[in-house]
């Protein structure tokens, strides 16, 4: 292609763009004449738990333990089922699936993990052909998945237990050749490296679809549940606070945000147990746990309220506090009228209360989440995101559809605390409009697109700024950092500019090298766009961020950044700013510069 004909293309991109989404809306939509309900959030989990002999030392706190217990305190108590298997190279005990709503039943289930002792070799597929009986058969309408726990690789004692560990490994790839044909993950997580069988691990999770972790320290078991149960559960887990404990009784609000929430949990993850631990909530049906490693607070049908918690810790105690919340709803997906190419079809989708059956009429609700619609041509297989707009019974689009034919609509919404994703529906489209009307139209819409883009195209600029916090620094003797503020509109003359770059402006970029390869970039209506190609692991929210996955950041969204190797732990707000502020930041900056002679 000639230069000239490049910067013409170069020029007009946004213009050509903008016809291509238009051309999608005009010609690829198709309406419904039929509904879709999608299902409740129904879960069965079998944890398969190494008790050999070596867990003493691996995790002698018994911090897995711990961390089971915590995911039965958490799970949604009406459609969350729990079993367990104890192995070494016996099954030292188990217990089938069993519902986690009877207080009573839990703290049986919890008593029993506690009952549990250490002893003997490994034998890991005879603790997987256990929870796979248990287990199987899956029951219709609920999700099932195993996760399997180990420090070792298969060690047994042929002349004890009558097997061998050929006998351990046609065990493992019988039940893993079952569960891949059913659909069902196992997830596997290696305590620590050192004498764990990485390779047979990672090919059990990866046969059945799952993922395998490794907990280089006990303490990593909760990132690493946190990570399964958002990808099995439609509810998310959502950090809102760490607090720094000062010895003395402390308080913290925390707001419960939505309404039509059938249970809400809020975790606080601490080195020691709280103290006097006290909560005030309008709500009737609160219940408190308090143990060593963690604390919940689950609340029953929870109003939308602010509660305040008061606690006391250890001093200097860095308490994490969570939050999960669950939603007991079920979602619908129709069309209004005949569908015919060329006319406008309006597609509804709304919850509705899974135990009432009643519809959700709450425009404020449905306004809290992102929903999009997924219509995709069945003959043709293109498929497009078009987002829709809250109502007072649910989400609306008015659609057109550009050809007759048959199309399928799904629907997939989220807020920060909840992903749905409903049952998608078929629909078939007929023939009604001309399609010269549509080639004018497309025509007038090139016209004034190419007309608005070539005059009022904006500039992307950074605005609002970094509140950032040093939660963790690996080396004590590092001189300690205040909580930091940096303004983004001194950046407006880049496109980019990555963390390390971001925290030197401000002098204190301590164990931050490898945040050079964290990068931000300007986006429009006051975001910016998160990317890395770093080792940091890096979360917003709930999600973690993947390297060269690009995240959208809104002001009130949080950061948190761990540095390989543990180096460097902070936390970073993004927030607007005040035009005070950017004086006072200003004269800020200069202050701290000529104080350190620069």
């Amino acid at each position: 292609m000639q230069k000239g004909g490049r910067a013409i293309l170069k020029k007009y991109r946004i213009v050509l763009l903008t016809l291509f989404l238009w051309h999608c809306m005009l010609f690829s939509y198709g309406s419904l004449a039929q509904e879709g309900q999608g299902t409740a959030d129904a879960l069965d989990v079998m944890f398969v738990i190494d008790t050999s002999y070596s867990m003493n030392d691996t995790d002698k706190d018994k911090i897995s333990m711990e961390m089971l217990k915590l995911f039965t305190d958490i799970s949604y108590s009406k459609r969350t089922r729990i079993g367990f298997v104890a192995y070494n190279d016996n099954i030292e005990a188990y217990a089938p699936l069993m519902e986690v709503s009877s207080g009573k039943g839990k703290e049986e289930f919890k008593k029993s993990l506690d009952a549990i002792g250490r002893t003997g070799r490994t034998d890991i597929g005879l603790g997987l052909r256990k929870g796979w009986e248990l287990l199987s058969p899956a029951s219709p309408g609920r999700q099932s998945m195993i996760i399997l726990l180990t420090d070792g690789e298969i060690d047994v004692d042929s002349s004890k237990n009558q097997r061998t560990a050929a006998d351990s490994r046609n065990d493992v790839s019988d039940v893993v050749h079952q569960a891949a044909a059913k659909g069902i993950p196992i997830y596997t997580i290696a305590m620590g490296r050192n004498g764990v069988d990485l390779p047979l691990l990672e090919g059990i999770s990866r046969m059945t679809g799952a993922a395998n972790y490794v907990a280089d320290i006990p303490q990593d078991l909760l990132e690493v549940f946190n990570h399964i149960f958002a990808v099995n559960s439609k509810a998310r887990f959502v950090p809102v606070a760490a607090v720094i404990a000062t010895g003395e009784p402390q308080e913290i609000n925390i707001k419960l945000p939505y309404s039509h929430v059938a249970e809400g949990n809020i975790i606080f993850l601490s080195s020691s147990a709280l103290q006097e631990t006290q909560v005030f909530s309008g709500s009737q049906n609160v219940s408190f746990h308090n143990t060593q490693y963690y604390s919940t607070i689950k609340i029953l049908q929870p109003k939308q309220q602010e509660i305040k918690i008061r606690f006391k810790s250890v001093p200097n105690d860095v308490v994490k506090v969570s939050m999960l919340l669950h939603y007991d709803l079920e979602g619908i997906t129709l069309v209004e009228g005949e569908a015919k190419s060329g006319q406008s079809a309006l597609i509804k989708a709304q919850f509705v209360d899974s135990s009432t059956k009643e519809r959700i009429v709450d425009k404020n609700f449905y306004s809290t989440f992102t929903t999009m619609a997924i219509i995709k041509n069945l003959e043709t297989q293109e498929e497009v995101k078009i987002p829709m707009q809250a109502a007072d019974n649910g989400w609306e689009l008015k659609h057109v559809f550009r050809n007759k034919g048959r199309y399928s609509i799904a629907v997939q919404t989220n807020n920060k605390f909840y992903s749905e994703t409903l049952e998608s529906i078929e629909v078939n489209v007929r023939d009604a409009v001309p399609f010269e009307n549509i080639a004018i139209g497309i025509l007038v819409i090139a016209i004034l697109a190419m007309i608005y883009y070539r005059e009022k195209r904006p500039k992307l600029m950074f605005t609002g700024k970094i509140n950032a916090y040093y939660l963790k620094l690996k080396h004590p003797e590092e001189e300690e950092v205040p909580p930091l503020t940096i303004l983004l509109h001194h950046f407006n003359n880049q496109k980019k500019i990555n963390l390390f770059e971001m925290f030197s402006s401000v002098h204190a970029d301590q164990g931050l090298v490898e945040g050079k390869k964290v990068y931000f970039s300007p986006g429009s209506d006051k975001t910016i766009v998160l990317s890395h190609k770093s080792l940091c692991t890096i979360v917003v929210g709930q999600t973690v961020i993947c390297k060269n996955q690009k995240y959208v950041l809104h002001y009130g969204d949080k950061i948190y950044v761990t540095f390989p190797d543990h180096m460097a732990e902070i936390e970073l707000h993004y927030k607007g700013v005040k035009s005070a502020e950017t004086l006072n930041n200003d004269v800020y900056l200069y202050k701290n510069a000529e104080k350190r002679g620069l």
